[in-house]
């Protein structure tokens, strides 16, 4: 995955909106009595005559003001530890978290037109309690979702197309997705002579496995021209028995299969098959090797 990366900034800077805005929220259930008071009020001087104090007030408008940094940083800390852990490039997350905090120095997160949306779940209940612990659940589980969501984590990734086993209306979405993901990569797209399911089927003939993704990528050398990569990555493959020498003859089938299955195969420099678990790390217990390489005109 290229180190700067504008998916990964922007699924980020989604997730942070949803921890901002829930904190937010919950930060009004530390005086619910002056909420309500608020929320049903018709008067501008309706506070002026409760029995709201100076102190009350004040604790009131700095704990709400600063809710709202603390749910960022907080955002900002679950979304490092999620970079770290799958290997991505952390500065990533923290632009997004520098861009959402510039935006919302400026007021520019568009809170003031989607609230009405967001705090639509909360007003099936008259309690105001209830109502703001409804919606500030409902914003931080979507921010912690669309954090872990698998399928966004793959998106942020690379410029892969996914293809969990029987799971067809993922590689449409994806597909329609890589689609729109821009010219510029256009050009090293695989073709699939029949499709990616096809070739699921015929590589999980020689090895069971839980996903497939296929990746293109680009690579430049110094010196020379810039090499095409098509990568192919199993995840949670049955190899732990496998020694070196038939994993890399599995590999190599693997990569005939590819070749049968892909027509744009002279177009790519290397083909390279990876074995990895889920948290992405190399999955197999007799080789250090991160990947098994081959030219595709080498390929039988």
């Amino acid at each position: 995955m290229s180190r700067l990366n504008w998916r990964h900034i922007l699924i980020h800077f989604i997730a942070f909106w949803f921890f901002r805005h829930a904190f937010m929220i919950f930060s009004y259930l530390q005086n619910i009595s002056l909420v309500d008071t608020m929320l049903h009020s018709n008067s501008k001087d309706t506070i002026l005559r409760t029995n709201t104090t100076n102190g009350e007030l004040i604790n009131f408008m700095l704990w709400t003001g600063a809710a709202s940094s603390i749910g960022l940083l907080v955002g900002l800390f679950i979304a490092i530890l999620i970079s770290i852990k799958r290997r991505w490039f952390w500065l990533n997350s923290l632009i997004a978290f520098l861009a959402f905090f510039l935006l919302m120095r400026f007021d520019l997160l568009g809170w003031n037109i989607m609230k009405n949306i967001f705090l639509a779940p909360g007003q099936i209940t008259s309690n105001t309690t209830i109502e703001f612990l409804i919606n500030g659940t409902i914003l931080l589980s979507m921010g912690i979702f669309i954090l872990s969501f698998k399928p966004l984590n793959r998106f942020i990734e690379s410029r892969k197309i996914v293809t969990p086993r029987s799971q067809l209306t993922n590689i449409l979405l994806i597909s329609i997705l890589m689609t729109s993901c821009g010219s510029n990569i256009e050009d090293i797209l695989p073709k699939y002579k029949i499709g990616i399911e096809h070739l699921s089927k015929e590589i999980g003939s020689e090895i069971s496995f839980a996903e497939l993704a296929i990746q293109t990528t680009k690579s430049e050398s110094s010196g020379e021209r810039t090499s095409r990569n098509l990568n192919v990555v199993l995840t949670d493959a049955s190899i732990k028995m496998f020694i070196p020498e038939d994993l890399e003859l599995l590999s190599a089938r693997i990569s005939s299969i590819v070749k049968r299955n892909v027509t744009n195969i002279d177009s790519y420099d290397w083909v390279s098959i990876h074995y990895q678990t889920s948290d992405g790390s190399n999955a197999s217990d007799s080789t250090d090797k991160a990947a098994y390489v081959f030219r595709p005109g080498e390929i039988k």
